[in-house]
């Protein structure tokens, strides 16, 4: 299976304003590119909560590190060889 990078997005939950919320989470991500020192990333680029319009800037700091946490255990998972789940 060959990972795929860039734009991507996930129906998942969020906590916004300390409510849990279904919503749609837009993110990147990238590989990691030893040779210049790069890690590779994953970032939450848009949540969308139904007809709210992008709810990021409703977000405290915490609540996105907590989600980009979420997304990128996602992405580890769906990448994962040995998980049957995906």
């Amino acid at each position: 299976m060959k990972i795929t990078y860039g734009d991507k997005q996930w129906d998942t939950y969020a906590e916004i304003d300390e409510v849990e919320l279904d919503v749609m989470v837009f993110y990147n991500t990238s590989p990691a590119e030893p040779d210049v020192n790069w890690g590779g990333s994953c970032d939450v680029t848009g949540v969308y909560f139904e007809d709210e319009g992008c709810m990021m800037e409703a977000m405290s700091d915490e609540e996105i590190e907590t989600l980009e946490q979420r997304v990128l255990e996602h992405e580890n998972s769906i990448n994962d060889p040995d998980n049957q789940d995906y």
